[in-house]
């Protein structure tokens, strides 16, 4: 069973009330028809949060009246004045998924089935939503400035298989205003087929985005973590930093429970692009994920994205071949006693792209895992079992 990994940042505890008009059996996925399986109405002004998804000062909702769905929805965001958008409430049929949401400078038309244009900001695991025409939370901070005038198009997507998809409403023409107010303007958009695949013009985006004005006071430009004898290096760059107090290294064993190891204070009597530089001389044993939390002068914070080190070690005896892997990857193991492991593969982003668990016997052992679908790339193989955990590498041609 594939999941995904997730970068959970945002407070969420939304209270509301919504006035349910009506209410029809659920079209699943948007195959481009005109034919409505599904109407609904909600009052979403009704819709009334004593905590908002993320600490914001201002926020615009579009529509909560679906009557399609995907897997994912791109569309445009117009800046009138400068702002940072910081998070995003959706309209999600009813279940549990995984989510991921990419961003890219300039209106997506043009480019929805172009991977290598999108930024992946983070991913969101085992999202439950909170019922159809209902705002849901979507923990993954965007921290995303656009300047006066400017347009930042959003990819919201659901990753898994099977699950509940994303709701919109079919809408006039790609661009149209859908919402604005006097900050903001959002457009009508596309749906889309995960992962950049088919498109489904013109779609209305379900949800609501929280923004400040002005943009954020630090702009990353890069950041990695790379283990060099048993210590993790760590690198970042910022291009701007304004009212910047201090920089947290943060890590964590699960993609979303971070800790803080340690501090570096911002340099101040630099402009320009200013690069720090730090080490973790103690990382744990297996996978471990790392980001940067910044920290300005009046408290407010913007993180990095998350990257996945490996402090690998012997205790299994695992190999894997071919390698390169094509179109699948034989994973050999000796096992003490009868027992199941966990096998779990991680991109070189830190993603979670595949997770099984598997019998395994007494002595030699073989798994076969299907990579026809992977991306070309560097992955890593975890495997725990008995309490012992091995990490490994392969690469996918």
């Amino acid at each position: 069973m594939s999941k995904q990994t997730c970068l959970p940042i945002c407070l969420f505890s939304v209270l509301f009330s919504a006035n349910i008009l009506a209410q029809n059996p659920v079209t699943l996925l948007d195959d481009g028809s005109d034919s409505e399986l599904y109407s609904f109405e909600a009052e979403v002004n009704n819709y009334q949060s004593k905590m908002m998804a993320c600490p914001s000062a201002s926020n615009l909702v579009t529509i909560y009246a679906t009557n399609n769905a995907q897997r994912g929805h791109m569309f445009d965001i117009e800046a009138i004045n400068a702002v940072t958008i910081l998070c995003f409430e959706v309209n999600m049929n009813v279940g549990t998924t995984n989510f991921e949401i990419y961003t890219k400078s300039g209106t997506h038309v043009g480019f929805t089935n172009t991977p290598g244009a999108w930024t992946l900001i983070g991913t969101a695991i085992n999202l439950a939503s909170a019922g159809v025409n209902l705002p849901t939370s979507v923990p993954i901070a965007i921290n995303t400035g656009i300047a006066a005038g400017a347009t930042q198009a959003f990819y919201i997507t659901r990753t898994t298989l099977s699950g509940p998809t994303l709701a919109y409403t079919n809408g006039t023409a790609v661009g149209t205003v859908l919402a604005s107010d006097a900050n903001i303007i959002i457009r009508e958009g596309t749906g889309k087929e995960y992962p950049f695949s088919t498109n489904y013009t013109p779609r209305r985006f379900n949800g609501r985005v929280f923004y400040d004005l002005g943009v954020l006071p630090v702009e990353f430009k890069n950041f990695t973590a790379k283990m060099k004898n048993d210590i993790v290096e760590l690198q970042w760059e910022t291009v701007s930093e304004e009212n910047n107090n201090y920089f947290t290294i943060e890590r964590s064993l699960d993609a979303v429970n971070f800790t803080e190891i340690k501090r570096v204070s911002a340099n101040r009597s630099q402009n320009g692009i200013i690069e720090y530089n730090d080490i973790d001389e103690n990382p744990p044993l297996g996978l471990s994920y790392y980001r940067i939390k910044q920290t300005d002068d009046d408290g407010k914070s913007s993180f990095t994205n998350i990257v996945a080190v490996s402090k690998e070690q012997e205790l299994l005896n695992i190999s894997t071949g071919p390698i390169p892997s094509t179109t699948y990857l034989k994973v050999a193991y000796n096992s003490d006693n009868e027992s199941t492991f966990q096998l779990r593969i991680i991109n070189i982003e830190g993603r979670l792209v595949y997770e099984d668990v598997i019998q395994s016997r007494k002595g030699y052992n073989q798994a076969f895992v299907n990579t026809e679908n992977f991306e070309k790339g560097l992955y890593y193989l975890n495997i725990n079992t008995n309490g012992k955990t091995q990490t490994t590498k392969f690469l996918k041609d």
